[in-house]
């Protein structure tokens, strides 16, 4: 082996060197994309070898960082809405502090209560009625809440599944244009950034599962198997409603289409299916509930007493089971509550203060079980916020897991600056060294040449 030829091997190596490190330099703020590396290796008979560029990644490190991704999107989806509720439900902050929300339930009793001391008063008897109709409009409010946060939620899910189908279209491109890459020798490092950033994303909406297969490719399932991704075929999920009126998703691959439960589904997906089953259709139907029952108790009492003229009261709340709306009747003057216990006193006011005692009556909630009128929506409050710190600490929980697992990753395929340019000055050295080897051999050349 001949000096010149050492050095060339040098020059070749070290100029390898220096495109991966300005590749690497070039590409610091690419999201997703896995540093370049040269292989350097004394050559057999000589001189040094070096490799092509090469990708540096682990596939242990990358599925964990999927993982991941899937474990976060669940709970950070289901936050959102856990914060807006929480927000609704505990009322606005006031002088610093917290005020509970109660629907409005309170004043109405207090109203009642201000009225037992003079229940033919119609000043305070206007009061009741008032109290009365801001307390239904609240109800009424909440129920509006929840129902857009539904149609919000449901909207979020149209959005997530037309993200979810892309990605897997984009994977399983790239996947075909990998495997061809592959087969012809070509470089598919750039190929591989894009498809494991696409997986990445797909994790974090869906949670799905990937097995990377020896020619470069990635199969993309969802959690309990079904495909989504395999080699360049992509399925697609499929939004529909069922006979409730509730969203449903189904999965298509090839001519077979299969139903996808909440089971089968992972990230954002999941933390939306989750949110709306465990939390917020329940809280529905149980504000619903709620309603009925307090509009169901306080008309029951009314229509035990006797207003001013003797008569027996009139019911005042009205409920419309086609709408779930509360309001009053308009029609219910306020001398015809029913306050007097006894027809011929006008002035008693013993079914006022029964009716006042409404709010110790128990009564049975869905998802809750029995609880007192009174502290019904609190008891909702509190459920709704033991399963928020609940899923903030999960959320907590995912976020450093996925940090640490970006750290593993950035351990092996993240570029760090500084760590280039010293890689970069050193090539450049090496180059400049093995180009003296040159000069130093073609000088002996000479010098041979001369002395002949």
């Amino acid at each position: 082996m001949n000096i010149i030829y050492i050095g060339m091997s040098g020059i070749r190596a070290a100029n390898q060197s220096l495109l991966a490190a300005s590749q690497n330099t070039a590409n610091i703020a690419t999201g997703g994309y896995s540093r370049r590396g040269v292989l350097l290796s004394t050559g057999l008979t000589g001189g040094v070898d070096a490799s092509g560029l090469l990708r540096l990644n682990e596939s242990y490190k990358t599925q964990q960082l999927w993982q991941t991704a899937g474990q976060y999107g669940r709970y950070d989806a289901a936050q959102t809405y856990f914060d807006q509720l929480e927000a609704l439900f505990g009322g606005n902050p006031v002088d610093g502090k917290t005020k509970a929300n109660d629907l409005g339930f309170g004043k109405f009793i207090g109203a009642l209560e201000a009225a037992s001391g003079n229940p033919g008063d119609s000043v305070l008897r206007n009061g009741v009625i008032d109290a009365a109709n801001s307390m239904t409009k609240q109800f009424n409010n909440m129920r509006s809440v929840l129902t857009n946060q539904l149609r919000s939620i449901e909207q979020q899910r149209v959005t997530t599944v037309e993200q979810v189908n892309g990605l897997a279209k984009t994977v399983a491109e790239l996947n075909g244009k990998i495997a061809a890459g592959q087969a012809s020798g070509a470089d598919v490092s750039a190929l591989m950034d894009q498809r494991d950033a696409a997986v990445d994303d797909l994790s974090r909406f869906a949670g799905v599962r990937v097995v990377q297969q020896a020619n470069g490719t990635v199969d993309v399932s969802m959690t309990n198997g079904q495909p989504l991704v395999v080699g360049a075929q992509a399925g697609r999920i499929e939004l529909g409603r069922d006979a409730a009126g509730q969203q449903t998703l189904s999965l298509t691959f090839g001519s077979q289409t299969m139903p996808l439960r909440t089971g089968s589904l992972g990230g954002e997906l999941l933390g939306l299916a989750e949110f709306e089953g465990e939390v917020l259709r329940p809280q529905m139907e149980a504000l619903r509930t709620l309603a009925v029952r307090t509009a169901e108790l306080i008309n029951d009492q009314l229509t035990q007493g006797f207003d001013m003229n003797g008569n027996p009261g009139k019911p005042l709340i009205t409920y419309d089971a086609a709408t779930g709306l509360l309001g009053i009747d308009p029609d219910v003057k306020p001398e015809e509550l029913g306050f007097s216990g006894d027809p011929a006193n006008p002035g008693d006011n013993s079914n006022l203060l029964a009716l006042i005692e409404i709010g110790s009556t128990s009564i049975d909630l869905p998802g809750i079980g029995d609880v007192s009128l009174g502290n019904a929506f609190a008891t909702m409050m509190g459920k709704v916020g033991a399963a928020s710190q609940q899923n903030k600490q999960a959320k907590g929980a995912a976020e450093a897991v996925r940090g640490q697992a970006e750290l593993d990753w950035y351990s092996v395929s993240g570029v760090d600056r500084d760590e280039e340019v010293m890689n970069m000055l050193r090539f450049k050295d090496m180059y400049n060294a093995n180009m003296k080897v040159i000069a130093v051999a073609s000088e002996l050349f000479e010098t041979t040449l001369n002395s002949l």
